[in-house]
C-alpha cells in the first residue's frame, strides 16, 4: 500500500489485492467453482486506486474521484519497450505480443524514486493447471507448476491459466518477472 500526496487536501491510496480466500469469497466456501465464481475471484485480485480528500482534518474516500479505478485479472494493458511484440509475448488471444491482460497475486509494492507505483506478482504458479494431464517438462517444474492448481479452477474457464492451451514459455514471459516465493 502506498499513499501519494497530491496536495494538502487531496491524495491517492494504492493498495494491492493479493489473493482471495475462497472459503470467505463464496457462500459455498470454494467448493465446485463455476465460471462466474472464477470471474468474481479474478475481479477481486489486482490493485485498487482510491482518491482521497481531506475534510475537517480527516482523510476520506472521494467516491467520485477521477483517479479511482480497479486493475484486475482482466484489465487490458499495453506492453511497450524493447520486449513489445517479441515472439514469446504472443499468445492465442494476442498475436501482436503487445497486449497484457490483467494482473493478480500482487504482493510486494512501493513508490518508485520518480513517484510512480510499482507492484509485483508472486506465487502465480498456484493458479495454473494442465488440463491435458501430460507430463510437464523441467521449465514448468522450475516455476513450481504441475498438472493441478491450488483449487482456484481458473484454468477451467480462462484458457490463459491452462498450460495445455497456452504454452508455458508465453505464460512466464508475459509476466516477465513472476516469482514463486513470498517477499
Amino acid at each position: 500500500m502506498t499513499f501519494f500526496l497530491i496536495s494538502n487536501d487531496r491524495a491517492v491510496l494504492v493498495v494491492n489485492n493479493e489473493y482471495t480466500n475462497n472459503e470467505y469469497l463464496y457462500k459455498h466456501q470454494g467448493n465446485n467453482i463455476s465460471a462466474d465464481d472464477a470471474k468474481k475471484a479474478q475481479a477481486a485480485h489486482g490493485v485498487s486506486v482510491v482518491e482521497l480528500e481531506k475534510s475537517d482534518g480527516k482523510w476520506q474516500v472521494n467516491l467520485d474521484g477521477r483517479l479511482n479505478r480497479r486493475i484486475t485479472a482482466y484489465t487490458e494493458m499495453e506492453m511497450t519497450g524493447v520486449a513489445a511484440g517479441h515472439e514469446l509475448l504472443r499468445t492465442n488471444a494476442d498475436k501482436s505480443g503487445k497486449k497484457i491482460l490483467g494482473t493478480f497475486n500482487n504482493c510486494a509494492n512501493g513508490q518508485t524514486p520518480w513517484g510512480t507505483y510499482l507492484t509485483c506478482e508472486e506465487n502465480f504458479n498456484g493458479y495454473f493447471a494442465n488440463s491435458s494431464g501430460s507430463e510437464l517438462g523441467g521449465s514448468y517444474k522450475r516455476y513450481g507448476l504441475g498438472n493441478k492448481d491450488r483449487g482456484y479452477d481458473w484454468y477451467k474457464y480462462d484458457t490463459r491459466f491452462d498450460m495445455a492451451k497456452e504454452p508455458m514459455s508465453r505464460i512466464v514471459m508475459v509476466g516477465l518477472s513472476k516469482l514463486t516465493y513470498e517477499s
